[in-house]
């Protein structure tokens, strides 16, 4: 940051604020009264109205400078350019010029011939001065030059001369100070201003410049007109003593410039230069007798104090936490700053650049501020590893990269955190996380390798997501040493720590992904699939080469597209136009008559057509939207049966209960709910739920079960003979009918195993007063069997596949027997 301050500085753009902000000061300080020891005779416009001549004869200017010297003026300078006489009384003039108290005038440079600017003649060297003024680059004399080398020779100021023969006359002499730039005269040490110092950015400082305080604005000194020194009107004490300058006032002459004061003014205003040249030698006066000499840094100054500024700002950032108190710090510093600018430039006359400081402390502190940001931004705030946003970067960076390296990516999860969080306390869950990042590390540390044109090593502890941590490596070769970190990593993470005072024991899965430059793509895919897999397997390590199955590819983009149906039902009541409910006929197997259906749900894709439950419904599962998808089929399918019911009388209809469902909090309100916006009887409406999922939550499904048939409601046990020792809950379970799974009724006149089960659960069920549907009869043989055993209902293709509403709702009329 500091460095592209410097550069800004250095390319001029703060100039114009600098030097706007000096001429701000510089109006706003006490003016001093005028100069004692200088007096201005200025000729005005009305002299040269009263004169009626201009240029003023040199009998004129010979009588004014001859009063001032015989009413024992201690200096005098005309600071009015003679290069030809102009008669009457040109030896005159001469005469008086060669009074060693009177000091005229030169110019610098060359005229329009390239010749140079002839002097006064007649006056010696020694007592001529040039009267040429540096301009600003916006006009603005803010500069004062003192000497300058013309020709090989030291040429002095018109100011400077007068100064040097007056402080000469008592007793003090310039003189140059060892090992110093500049010069000291009287009490003070003037230095030369350089082209980087002052605000200033890359000026013209040939010759020994100064800056100026007009301290004694508007009027360096006491002002009197040229007719009344004339005319004998001046009080002789007031050329006593005094050092003299004749000059031009006159607005018609030209001889005016812009001072800092001209562009504060209400009215732009113009200075003359003779009062410009008077300022100039009051600030050289004050500073040899009083030690007030005009104070500006040099550029290695300027450059210390940018920086001090920046590490005022960098530092209150890096220490302050809180954004409120860290604008209050921001506004303090800043407020502190610009004070102690104004109170050194007021009270020690000594200028500062402003606004390289300020921008120097402002960007300190952003800077810091943006480094911050952008370490949280990469960095997880708990563990300080790096998170997935950098792991992104990392790998993104990795395939561009035109590298023969290989990658490997690990993900570890820690199994049982959901678990410490909730017995022992989110802080036990923190110290999880933290001693786990401190794990990855130590892993880094031992197998990493620092190459020699990186900052990092090749390997990188990643925090991914909650209880989830990452390693990436990168290597020439990676499969001879992954599987050792991988078996490594999955054992320091799951050894014990303590929690709370007492030992905890995490576990922790591994998934390993391995990669190289053709097969980076799908890396982090690969090792969340390896992480499921080891999951779900309980392997220690599950390792993908490059690839993902395609069966899982289809299960995220179901998944994906489940999302974005069902998060489009609002309201309490779901709405699911995509899907569609489908029913199948249930028959009386004694009379062969239809006594209800069982309502299947069916995903009607816009892209894919008709999907069926076996390719969503395990995915609505395992995601918990079966919850929505469940209570919108039984909502529809409820008032598909009580429009039904209103011609065909006892009808029931079947709906599935899967086990997000029945572990639902509101599962049995929702029931209730259903019931009473469809009007159906209670007794119409049979639930099927699982065996499994009965056995699975015992205590939920008990609950559910025994406030569904308290209500009215049948409850079935669908695929009744598959799960567990169902037989030994059974008598528990408050249910009213079995639903002998379709396998096997499908074998059972090829299997005598399966026609053996299904004599006994016939048996068993009519022993608990338990009525039996029969699912998959596909033909007469089954039908007949299963009448045999006298089961109450039958459903299968013999009777009819899952329709449609209206398709049922034909069957229903045409009366079908079987």
């Amino acid at each position: 940051m500091f460095a592209i301050l410097f550069a800004v500085q250095q390319s001029g753009w703060l100039q114009p604020l600098e030097l706007a902000t000096f001429d701000y000061l510089l109006a706003e300080q006490e003016p001093a009264p005028p100069h004692p020891k200088i007096l201005v005779v200025g000729i005005e416009e009305a002299d040269i109205q009263a004169l009626r001549q201009w240029p003023l004869k040199d009998v004129l200017l010979a009588r004014a400078i001859k009063h001032l010297l015989e009413h024992d003026a201690a200096m005098v300078g005309l600071d009015i350019y003679r290069d030809f006489p102009q008669e009457p009384g040109h030896a005159e003039l001469l005469a008086v010029l060669d009074d060693p108290r009177v000091i005229a005038v030169s110019k610098l440079g060359v005229d329009e011939s390239n010749n140079q600017i002839p002097a006064t003649p007649g006056v010696p060297q020694a007592r001529l001065g040039f009267i040429d003024l540096v301009l600003d680059p916006d006009g603005v004399v803010r500069r004062g030059l003192l000497f300058a080398k013309q020709h090989q020779q030291v040429e002095t100021a018109l100011s400077m001369q007068l100064a040097l023969h007056f402080l000469y006359q008592q007793g003090v002499t310039p003189y140059d100070p060892e090992d110093k730039p500049g010069f000291v005269l009287g009490k003070s040490h003037f230095r030369p201003l350089q082209r980087h110092s002052g605000g200033y950015r890359d000026i013209n400082t040939n010759g020994f410049q100064i800056l100026l305080n007009y301290r004694r604005h508007p009027l360096p000194a006491e002002l009197v007109s040229f007719t009344d020194l004339l005319e004998g009107r001046v009080d002789s004490e007031k050329i006593r003593g005094r050092i003299v300058l004749i000059g031009t006032t006159a607005e018609s002459i030209k001889d005016s410039h812009l001072i800092p004061f001209s562009r504060l003014a209400k009215t732009y205003v113009q200075t003359p230069g003779v009062l410009i040249h008077a300022h100039i030698l009051g600030q050289i006066l004050d500073a040899a007798e009083t030690r007030h000499e005009w104070q500006f840094m040099p550029q290695w100054g300027e450059t210390l104090w940018a920086a001090v500024w920046c590490l005022v700002g960098a530092l209150a950032a890096w220490g302050i936490r809180r954004p409120l108190l860290l604008q209050v710090m921001a506004l303090g510093a800043l407020g502190a700053l610009i004070g102690v600018h104004f109170y050194v430039f007021h009270h020690h006359s000594f200028w500062i650049p402003l606004w390289s400081a300020v921008l120097a402390l402002l960007g300190g502190g952003l800077s810091v501020l943006g480094g911050r940001f952008a370490y949280q931004t990469l960095h997880d705030p708990l563990t300080g590893l790096s998170n997935r946003v950098n792991l992104a970067q990392r790998l993104r960076a990795l395939r561009r990269r035109p590298s023969r390296r290989h990658v490997a990516l690990i993900l570890v999860e820690l199994k049982r955190y959901n678990l410490i969080n909730a017995v022992l306390g989110p802080q036990c869950g923190d110290t999880l996380l933290v001693e786990t990042a401190r794990r990855l590390r130590g892993i880094a540390d031992e197998y990493g390798r620092v190459r020699w044109n990186h900052w990092c090593g090749d390997l990188l502890p990643v925090r991914t997501d909650g209880a989830q941590f990452a390693l990436l490596i990168s290597r020439d070769t990676v499969r001879d040493s992954v599987e050792e970190i991988a078996q490594v990593l999955q054992k320091r993470c799951s050894e014990p720590l303590m929690l709370a005072g007492e030992e905890g024991f995490p576990t922790a899965s591994v998934g390993v992904a391995l990669s190289n430059e053709s097969s980076q793509r799908n890396l982090l895919q690969d090792a969340h699939a390896a992480l499921s897999h080891a999951s779900a397997l309980g392997k220690l390590v599950e390792i993908v080469d490059g690839k993902i199955e395609a069966e899982e590819i289809e299960s995220f983009q179901t998944e994906r597209e489940l999302h974005s149906v069902v998060r489009r039902s609002n309201g309490d009541l779901p709405h699911l136009p995509e899907f569609k409910v489908y029913y199948q006929p249930i028959v009386t197997l004694k009379t062969g008559r239809i006594s209800g259906f069982e309502a299947l749900v069916r995903w009607q894709h816009p892209k894919k057509g008709l999907v069926l439950p076996v390719e969503f419904v395990p995915v609505a599962e395992s995601s918990g939207m079966i919850v929505t998808i469940g209570n919108w089929v039984l909502l529809e399918a409820c008032r598909q049966m009580q429009a039904w019911r209103t011609e065909f009388s006892d009808l029931l209809i079947s709906v599935n209960l899967a086990a997000p469902q029945l572990i639902h909090p509101q599962t049995l309100n929702y029931l209730e709910t259903v019931l009473q916006v469809t009007n159906l009887p209670p007794t119409a409406l049979k639930l099927e739920i699982t065996e499994s999922a009965t056995i699975n939550h015992l205590e939920t499904a008990l609950n559910v079960l025994s406030v569904s048939r308290s209500l009215g409601v049948n409850v079935a046990i669908d695929d009744f003979g598959t799960g567990y020792s169902s037989l030994a809950y059974l008598s528990k379970f408050p249910v009213d009918i079995l639903k002998i799974d379709m396998a096997f009724v499908r074998n059972m006149d090829a299997s005598i195993l399966d026609s053996s089960i299904l004599r006994s659960i016939a048996s068993l069920a009519k022993e608990l007063g338990l009525k039996i549907i029969a699912e998959g009869i596909e033909t007469h043989r089954h039908l007949e069997i299963l009448r045999e055993l006298q089961c109450d209902y039958g459903q299968g293709y013999l009777f009819g596949k899952p329709q449609t509403a209206p398709e049922a709702e034909a069957l229903l009329r045409s009366q079908p027997v079987w």
